[in-house]
């Protein structure tokens, strides 16, 4: 083991949340990004690595000892899919842990994921790794239409494509791409913390509204929630995790379960602000602390429920905005933000990230925040080149 300063944190990507805490706390922080440093935190950071991710580790080692010089990191954070193996190997390189890329590969790797849990009887969706481009009439008789074609080292919707139509399936079923069966049932997640591959914490959070309302913790029935939490532990075990925040998502078909994907790492959509609201403890700062080797403060019983909706109307020119300051008024209104004006212009969304801003909620019952879910839909409308969107519409 490396000897390790106190207080030297490697951050890659330039997650603001993790920079602003990580520097308020007193860390020197060294950021890796390809682009540029957020203007905001720019003369703030200790030293930036500024490289593709994903670098051979001899590179990495030349590189980082040529710009950085005995500097060796305490505590090595990331939290996009694209750090995923960054992370990984740069614990390699300061001797955090010499297994660490042979861990994460599976995480990264749609198709190594799928083929190692396979092997362990995990239920899932059937699928087909295109190593080469089989024909898609073989894809189609094994699989059935509508098809899901996606790429196998990304998370969220970019590059995904759902289709009926062949030529559309014929353009998308590339070498490298993963088709899969398309699955009609509701989602869920397992967002686990966990430390020397024991749980810690594991919180159900509920895809109310795929891509745009989520709800934690999630309602199921006891014997549904036992089930999943069940399924998390044994993928978390067969994929060998045993440190950090893990993202597991999952597919509810009648009362049975079907594996989707599962990350290492924190998870998007505004999750971690409800773990935030819902339990009471900061859940970044549990991700901090567990990578620093110290012990985090959890709390694992939901004092509330909490909803996080996205917003995003659709192409267009926004003209009006009514009801936001309705809606900021409201005790159960934790956060409204709202990042366009009248004028502005909204490109069409290609991914769940993309969106023109969002709403956190929070009730002490699952029915009572339905029901200001439902009203934030009629309390908040937006005009987009001259058609009324309200929030259901923006949602969908």
């Amino acid at each position: 083991m490396a000897n390790f300063a106190k207080k030297i944190v490697l951050l890659i990507g330039p997650d603001k949340e993790l920079l602003k805490r990580l520097l308020h706390q007193g860390f020197d922080v060294y950021l890796w990004s390809p682009l540029k440093a957020p203007l905001d935190y720019r003369s703030s950071l200790k030293g930036h690595f500024q490289h593709e991710y994903e670098l051979p580790l001899r590179e990495f080692q030349e590189l980082w000892q040529r710009e950085f010089q005995g500097v060796v990191p305490s505590a090595i954070l990331g939290t996009s899919e694209k750090s995923v193996m960054s992370r990984a190997m740069a614990k390699e390189a300061f001797g955090h842990d010499s297994q660490a890329t042979q861990k994460a590969q599976f995480f990264r790797y749609k198709e190594l994921m799928k083929d190692e849990l396979s092997k362990n009887s995990i239920p899932m969706t059937p699928y087909i790794y295109c190593a080469d481009v089989p024909p898609l009439k073989d894809v189609i008789a094994k699989l059935g239409l509508p098809l899901v074609i996606k790429e196998t080292a990304t998370s969220g919707s970019r590059g995904l494509v759902i289709s009926s139509d062949q030529s559309v399936l014929e353009q998308a079923l590339q070498p490298g791409m993963l088709a899969e069966k398309f699955v009609d049932g509701l989602e869920y997640s397992v967002e686990t913390i966990l430390s020397n591959s024991k749980i810690l914490f594991t919180n159900i959070t509920e895809y109310y509204r795929k891509g745009h309302i989520n709800i934690v913790p999630g309602k199921l029935s006891p014997e549904l929630s036992k089930k999943l939490l069940a399924l998390n532990e044994k993928v978390l075990k067969a994929l060998n995790a045993s440190d950090g925040m893990t993202h597991l998502e999952v597919y509810l078909q009648g009362d049975e379960f079907l594996f989707g994907e599962v990350a290492l790492r924190p998870p998007g959509g505004f999750i971690m602000d409800l773990l935030e609201q819902t339990y009471e403890f900061d859940p970044w700062q549990a991700v901090i602390d567990l990578e620093l080797g110290v012990k985090p403060t959890i709390k694992n019983a939901a004092k509330y429920v909490s909803a996080s909706a996205i917003f995003h109307p659709g192409e267009g020119e926004i003209s009006t905005i009514l009801g936001e300051e309705k809606l900021r008024s409201w005790p159960e209104c934790i956060r409204l933000l709202i990042k366009v004006e009248h004028g502005d212009q909204v490109a069409t969304r290609e991914g769940l990230g993309q969106n023109i801003g969002h709403l956190i909620l929070r009730a002490n019952s699952y029915e009572n925040l339905l029901d200001k879910l439902r009203e934030s839909e009629e309390t908040l409308q937006i005009f987009v080149t001259n058609d009324v969107k309200t929030a259901k519409l923006m949602y969908s």
